[in-house]
């Protein structure tokens, strides 16, 4: 999945609430739940992991991306450059995976643009270059009638 968003909520509201700009993906897997404001992000994976804070520039639209490949790795990035990454402690697309995304004021007014969200899955490299066979064979199949 992937999102761009600027926000002008005070790191502080991490101090007394987790509740800024949230977007968390959950799943019977492991659980990935992003806290940003406008100055810092906060990465919690499980409870039994560590929590990952990151300091990032205020004031300008940043892009979040995190990579699942079932239980094999995941990859988190910010603005393309890897800022996390391993084997999570289970496949995430086990069953009825659920994205969440969304805005709470808690003590400070605040701003926050969205320019985009997405969210989906990408066909394993064999398939895709299956399809494009496929396409190709269908496409010179259709000149030659």
């Amino acid at each position: 999945m992937e999102w761009r968003v600027e926000t002008d909520v005070p790191s502080a509201e991490l101090d007394v609430s987790a509740t800024a700009v949230v977007v968390s993906a959950f799943g019977s897997g492991p659980n990935y739940h992003f806290t940003i404001t406008d100055e810092r992000v906060r990465v919690v994976r499980s409870n039994f992991l560590p929590i990952v804070y990151v300091d990032i520039e205020p004031g300008i639209l940043h892009t979040y991306r995190l990579e699942l490949y079932g239980s094999e790795s995941y990859t988190w990035s910010i603005d393309g450059q890897v800022i996390d990454s391993g084997i999570p402690q289970g496949s995430f697309l086990e069953s009825d995976p659920t994205l969440i995304w969304g805005v709470r004021r808690f003590q400070f007014d605040h701003t926050t643009r969205w320019d985009y969200i997405r969210y989906g899955a990408v066909p394993e490299p064999a398939t895709g270059v299956f399809l494009l066979a496929a396409s190709i064979a269908l496409i010179h199949r259709r000149r030659s009638l």
